[in-house]
C-alpha cells in the first residue's frame, strides 16, 4: 500500500520528533538533557500544518523514562490526518549522554528513533529511522542555546535527509514563563522559523507549551503546536 506524500512528511519528520519525551518543546529543536534513573515524563502534543489548499495534523502521546547510565528510552503513539485520511503511528526512541561539563551546564547527547505507521485498517509498515546529535550550551544565566544535527531515513520514499536545528531558550529563575525561538529544517526543503513559550505549573511538575512558525517558502506553510509535559 502506497502512502501519500503528505503522510510521508508527517510520519518521518513529525513522528520521529515525538518520542524521547521531547524536552525541547515547544521547539522542534531538542535539548540534550537526560532523565535521571527511574524518572519518567508523560508528554502530549498536537501539531497542525497548513498551506494553500492543504491542511494536516498530528496528535501524539509519549512516555519516557530514565534507565540509568546516562540514557533514557521512550515510546510514543500518534494519530495523523492528511488528505481526509487518518493514519496511526508508533515510535520507539531514546537519548544517551555523550558528554557533560563538570557543572552539567553544557551537555551533548545522541538521540535515536524508529517509526512504524499504518493507514487505517491496513498493515503496519516501517516508515523511518532517525539519529540526532544534540548539544545544549548556556549563553548566560538566563539563555541556553540548543543545536541539533541529524539524519533521517524515509523508508517509503527510499530517501535520506540531513536535518538541523538551532534554538535559543530564555528562562529566568523564579519566572514561570520561558520564551524561545528557533530555525530548523533539512537538506530537502526550505528552512522553518518558529517561536514559542513554555509555562511551568504545579511546582515544576507540569509544563504547558505553544508555538507558531512558518516555512520560508512561497507557499508559506505554517506550523502550530500545543503540548504538555507531566513529570511523574
Amino acid at each position: 500500500m502506497k502512502f501519500s506524500s503528505a503522510f510521508v512528511v508527517a510520519a518521518v519528520t513529525a513522528l520521529l520528533g515525538t518520542t524521547g519525551a521531547h524536552a525541547g518543546r515547544p521547539l522542534q529543536t531538542d535539548d540534550a538533557g537526560i532523565l535521571d534513573r527511574a524518572a519518567c515524563e508523560l508528554e502530549g502534543a498536537a501539531l497542525r500544518r497548513t498551506a494553500p489548499n492543504e491542511r494536516d495534523g498530528e496528535d501524539s502521546l509519549a512516555l519516557t523514562c530514565g534507565i540509568g547510565w546516562g540514557h533514557q528510552i521512550g515510546f510514543a503513539l500518534a494519530s495523523e490526518r492528511a488528505l481526509d485520511r487518518r493514519h496511526a503511528g508508533a515510535v520507539v526512541g531514546g537519548k544517551g549522554m555523550l558528554w557533560s561539563s563538570s557543572d552539567s551546564a553544557a551537555n551533548m547527547s545522541l538521540g535515536w528513533q524508529v517509526a512504524e505507521a499504518r493507514v487505517t485498517s491496513g498493515a503496519w509498515h516501517h516508515v523511518g529511522t532517525g539519529l540526532n546529535l544534540i548539544a545544549s550550551v548556556p549563553l548566560s544565566v538566563s539563555d541556553t542555546l540548543h543545536a541539533n544535527i541529524g539524519y533521517a531515513r524515509d523508508e517509503t520514499a527510499h530517501a535520506d535527509s540531513s536535518t538541523w536545528g538551532l534554538g535559543i531558550e530564555h528562562a529566568l529563575s523564579g519566572v514561570r514563563w520561558a520564551p524561545m525561538a528557533e530555525v530548523f529544517g533539512d537538506d530537502r526543503g526550505r528552512p522553518w522559523v518558529n517561536a514559542g513559550v513554555r509555562w511551568e505549573s504545579l511546582a515544576a511538575k507540569l509544563f504547558i507549551s505553544g508555538s507558531w512558525g512558518r516555512q520560508l517558502d512561497p507557499a508559506a506553510t505554517k506550523l502550530a503546536t500545543v503540548s504538555f509535559r507531566l513529570v511523574l
